[in-house]
């Protein structure tokens, strides 16, 4: 579609005056802007014309606003003299300090558009600053484009300030050298004021020669609102160039404090703040602000409500339209409905393929600033002012650009724009579709984005009546753990989705059931989580391939279900569903399996209640490091992981320091994780023998289970009371636990456990083998653990060999899993076994070794008076030691010889004074050689 130009404004015969950095308005002008109606009929195109305005001189009858940035209609001056001002100016050091440095430079570039203070800020420095020699000033406009005419006033300006007897006589081109070698010998500045007007070829040329070799002793100075066609890169390069850009001329957030009070308002500092933000400190809009001000009744008031829709501001943005160029015209309207725009978006809008051209030319005109991702942005106030003088103008003109614009940023896959610029043409269904997108895009997917509801702008009626709006706001309440709101937002939405098309209604399906499962999660109802997880993926089964391709994958919700089937006891299922995840990643179809840290906490989590603790160790660190990079808050899992693999492998100062990193961390306070922390927490405080307060914290968790379904952490909680009542010896009442928890069907791995251990207790060791028999076929941890309890029962019974037996099956799964703690309990029978299994069976002898030492309980070393350094080969072997690693395992990590293992061992030992292996890490991490509670350490 071809633009519509905008032809020159019908029926006015007044007088127009095009404005540069502002105007003062008549009389009459000030009553249209009172009734809110500056604007004249329509024109051809729909879009209304500004009536052209008179600006006049104050006077007497008009007096000036005491503003500080007079507007160029309020100059009095020739063309060949520093313009005066009626209006009083407020002193900016900062400017004139500035110029005093850049003006030093023989040429002087001061860049900046309509209403940026250029002139103001130039001439208040030639009479209030310390300019470097008498200034010159001349004044162009584009009948100036000849050298004739440029001579004719620069020697008017320099008679008016040197005198006539320095003024070589001649008005040709070729006498405009031995004019400026005059003005040279004076020490002169020559102010050029408007010299983009004036360049065209011939008087281009002239300026040329001039600039080639500037005469000693002149300093030049260009004031322009586009570049000028003047080749300015050798006196850059020379160092010959000072410059003045639209950055260094905008208010400070003080100057314009002083501006405000210079009018007689006295604003809160906020708001002085907050206007000039809003201004951008854009001079000649601070100028209209402190105008709209002394109109107000209230100015604080005002000063709150000040925009680009102010009356003033959109009357002096359409006084500048109407100075450009149809095709500049159209295109600063038709862009104005989004915030800023490249070129393929502007070409959209505009219909216009040579639109970025005309961006770059409008660009050198200080109308946009262009970053360096080839965006173009214009004055934030102005934009306001040209979007609002279209939807005023031309309502339907302007719903179609906006339709048009979040057409193309759905395109460019950029939701939130499109949903923007989707309510801003107030095309409801358009919203809604979009909306449903984001929210498809948010639950479904991994990387989903946030979702963006002006809702402000959006009507009631409409957000009350579309099922895709009430899905946004479920999901965002969900977000702020409001359930509350949230199940009552899916609640109305349920009743909404059958009246949706088709196609929409069935992802909309699909979206609710995952917002659910969202709910859930957060509401800590681990079964509810499963079921509404199972629900979306199924329904998401049933969509169409094309469907189907809008939502993706459903990663979110994938991971929400591996999520719910590990806090519901099902730690295979959860893992099964990452390696599946894993899978259609390699193949290049989802993000959810990236390894990011919640990914590797969650896959952690589950090796360890599998009992594979080498490879969930390395997940949890995985996950602590990636967290650490960059997102902190989704390292948790990999902490909650982290400590209760070091308890089973002996570590409680590990665990304590996993256990308050890992709270800090869970900032999206997830009720799993939540308690799984806490019982963590009891747990070590159970290793540590700190009975009573690990029975405090049990209590407090008991109070937290009552509120959702958490069946693992149920089940981890029963398990910790037993053992807690154990340690008080109260075996009773632990097997009273034990068989309430029967009552609710068979026990897991983690109760069993426990309940072998209330058997022998209660000197039932025949009963071990029953309870354990389910655990001994497996190849981890826990089966570790249960050949330990087989041992000990055994070893009661008096069964010499079968203890022996399978004492060494338990070091065999140890040695593979690092598993510590059964071989660090306080029971002495274990103690027994470990000399028994050192002196028969010999397997394992660096682990039983360190074992024994673990157990003899002996006070640490003393630290030695000095300590000879320690090479870096030899932290890393000492970090592996604190792993518990085996002197094979530690050469295989490294890729050396036994040998070589065993000579760092000999010197290490013998840098820190210590004997054995445990005494070595303990002195290691006393020195911090091995930094407590570093994962990996």
């Amino acid at each position: 579609m071809a633009t519509a130009p905008c032809p020159e404004p019908q029926g006015s015969a007044e007088p127009r005056v095009s404005t540069r950095d502002g105007m003062h308005v008549d009389p009459a002008l000030r009553a249209a802007i009172d009734d809110e109606d500056p604007l004249a009929p329509d024109g051809p195109d729909g879009i209304r014309r500004a009536r052209a305005t008179t600006v006049v001189p104050p006077g007497p009858a008009n007096p000036p606003p005491h503003d500080g940035v007079p507007f160029p209609g309020d100059a009095r001056t020739s063309r060949a003299s520093i313009p005066s001002f009626h209006t009083p100016i407020v002193p900016r050091p900062r400017i004139d300090a500035l110029l005093d440095e850049v003006v030093r430079h023989p040429v002087t570039l001061v860049l900046g558009g309509s209403g940026t203070g250029k002139t103001v800020a130039l001439a208040e420095w030639a009479r209030a600053g310390t300019p470097h020699g008498p200034v010159c000033w001349v004044s162009l406009t584009g009948r100036d484009a000849t050298p004739a005419r440029l001579v004719r006033l620069v020697r008017e300006a320099a008679a008016a300030t040197l005198g006539d007897s320095v003024i070589p006589a001649g008005e040709s081109a070729d006498a405009l050298g031995d004019l400026l070698e005059a003005m040279a010998g004076r020490g002169a500045v020559l102010v050029l004021d408007d010299c983009d007007l004036a360049c065209n070829d011939e008087a281009a040329d002239e300026l040329e020669n001039v600039l080639r070799r500037p005469p000693l002793g002149l300093h030049l100075v260009l004031l322009a609102r586009r570049r000028p066609p003047l080749s300015l890169h050798r006196l850059r390069v020379a160092g010959e160039l000072g410059e003045v850009h639209v950055t260094d001329l905008t208010f400070t957030v003080d100057e314009a404090d002083d501006l405000f009070r210079s009018r007689g308002f006295t604003l809160p500092p906020v708001e002085v703040q907050r206007l000039t933000e809003a201004t951008g400190g854009w001079p000649a809009a601070l100028a209209l602000s402190a105008l709209s001000l002394g109109r107000a009744r209230d100015p604080l008031q005002a000063a709150s409500r000040f925009t680009g829709r102010d009356p003033l501001v959109r009357s002096y943005v359409v006084a500048e339209l109407d100075g450009l160029e149809p095709r500049q015209r159209d295109t600063l309207l038709f862009t104005s409905v989004v915030d800023a725009v490249n070129a393929p978006l502007a070409a959209a809008l505009t219909a216009d393929p040579g639109v970025a051209d005309t961006l770059g030319a409008m660009t050198q005109a200080n109308y946009y600033v262009a970053d360096e991702r080839g965006w173009w942005h214009p004055q934030p106030l102005v934009l306001e002012a040209l979007r609002a003088h279209l939807v005023r103008t031309a309502p339907l003109r302007a719903s179609e650009l906006s339709r048009r614009a979040a057409a193309w940023f759905e395109e460019q896959g950029d939701l939130e724009r499109a949903v923007d610029s989707a309510v801003a043409s107030q095309d409801w269904d358009l919203v809604a579709g979009l909306v449903l997108d984001a929210v498809a895009a948010n639950v479904l997917q991994v990387r989903g984005l946030p979702i963006p509801l002006r809702l402000s702008d959006v009507p009631a009626p409409v957000v009350l009546g579309r099922a895709q709006l009430q899905l946004a706001l479920a999901h965002e309440a969900a977000q702020h753990r409001d359930h509350a709101t949230a199940s009552a937002r899916l609640r109305w939405a349920s009743t909404l989705i059958p009246a949706m098309p088709d196609r929409e209604r069935a992802v909309a399906v699909v979206c609710h059931a995952a917002i659910q499962a969202g709910v859930a999660r957060c509401r800590g109802d681990a079964p509810a989580l499963v079921e509404a997880s199972e629900r979306a993926l199924f329904e998401a089964s049933r969509l169409e391939a094309g469907v189907l391709a809008r939502v993706g994958d459903l990663g979110a919700v994938r991971r929400l279900l591996s999520v719910g089937e590990l806090w519901s006891g099902d730690a295979q299922t959860a893992l099964d569903l990452l390696e599946s995840l894993t899978g259609s990643a390699a193949s290049g179809g989802t993000e959810a399996a990236r390894p990011d840290a919640f990914w590797n906490g969650l896959r952690a989590l589950a090796l360890t209640e599998m009992g594979r603790l080498r490879r969930a160790r390395r997940h949890a660190e995985d996950a602590v490091a990636e967290g650490r990079r960059a997102r902190p808050g989704q390292a948790a899992m990999g902490w909650l992981a982290l400590a209760r693999i070091a308890l089973l492998q002996g570590d409680p100062a590990l665990a304590a320091t996993a256990v308050t990193q890992g709270q800090m961390s869970n900032r999206e306070e997830d009720p799993f994780v939540s308690i799984a922390f806490r019982l963590a927490e009891a747990d070590r405080r159970l290793e540590t023998d700190e009975v009573a307060r690990a029975e405090a914290i049990l209590r407090e968790v008991e109070r937290r289970l009552a509120r959702g379904t958490k069946p693992a952490l149920s089940r981890l909680h029963t398990a910790l009371r037993v053992e807690a009542e154990l340690a008080r010896r109260s075996v009773d009442r632990a097997q009273d636990l034990l068989d309430r928890a029967r009552e609710q069907g068979r026990l897991p791995a983690d109760l069993l456990l426990v309940a072998s251990r209330t058997a022998r207790a209660r000197r039932r060791p025949g009963e071990v083998e029953d309870l354990v028999a389910p655990l001994l076929g497996r190849d981890d941890s826990v089966a570790g653990e249960a050949w330990v309890e087989l041992a000990l029962a055994a070893d009661a019974s008096g069964e010499e060999h079968r203890s022996l037996m399978a004492f060494a099956r338990a070091l065999d799964l140890a040695a593979t899993e690092g598993l510590m703690r059964p071989f660090l309990r306080h029971d002495p029978r274990v103690g027994v076994l470990l000399a028994h299994h050192a002196a028969v069976v010999g397997t394992h002898p660096d682990l039983v070794e360190w074992l024994m030492d673990a157990r003899a309980e002996d006070p640490e070393p003393p630290v030695p008076a000095q300590v000879e350094a320690v090479t870096q080969r030899e932290r890393v072997v000492l970090a592996y030691l604190a792993t518990m690693r085996s002197n094979d395992e530690i050469a295989d990590e490294l890729g050396i010889s036994v040998n070589t293992v065993k000579q760092h061992l000999k010197s290490i030992h013998r840098k820190l004074g210590v004997t054995s292996r445990r005494d070595a890490v303990r002195m290691a991490r006393r020195l911090n050689l091995v930094p407590r509670g570093q994962p990996g350490s």
